[in-house]
């Protein structure tokens, strides 16, 4: 059975706005999944990034009772105003309660160049780092942009 976890909720940002600049709900703002992207509907860091922090929740998930086949997937660009190249680094974590309290780290994607346009990434968990997860309900996503 496919499971599509999506953000759900704000749980942590530092910085992070909604393409209009307003700050009420981002993660309504990628909410949806890699197929269904509209590139009108993002969230951005300020600029320059410095080291700005977004998490977000996902929504509950079933164990599948499988090691393989759990993807993270994102779209993200670099602001082309910005100036020079930015980075990010994408967790998976289980737990997140607070930049004090991050829980269990599952896995970390970095993305060294983010590029001038958006561009789909994709990332296959390991079997040990799909098997670190005990908690499908406790799932979360954090950014940090630099």
């Amino acid at each position: 059975m496919t499971q599509t976890l999506v953000p759900t909720t704000d749980t942590t940002r530092t910085a992070w706005v909604e393409d209009n600049d307003e700050t009420d709900a981002l993660w309504a703002e990628i909410d949806e999944t890699i197929a269904a992207a509209n590139d009108a509907d993002y969230i951005k860091s300020a600029t320059p990034p410095g080291t700005n922090v977004y998490v977000t929740e996902l929504t509950n998930g079933t164990d599948p009772v499988s090691s393989v086949n759990h993807v993270i997937e994102y779209r993200r660009r670099r602001q082309p105003t910005s100036g020079a190249a930015r980075s990010a680094t994408v967790e998976l974590r289980q737990g997140y309660v607070s930049e004090g309290a991050q829980g269990t780290l599952i896995a970390t994607l970095t993305d060294a160049t983010v590029p001038d346009a958006f561009a789909n990434t994709s990332y296959t968990l390991s079997g040990a780092e799909a098997d670190a997860i005990t908690d499908y309900t406790s799932l979360f996503l954090r950014i940090v942009a630099a």
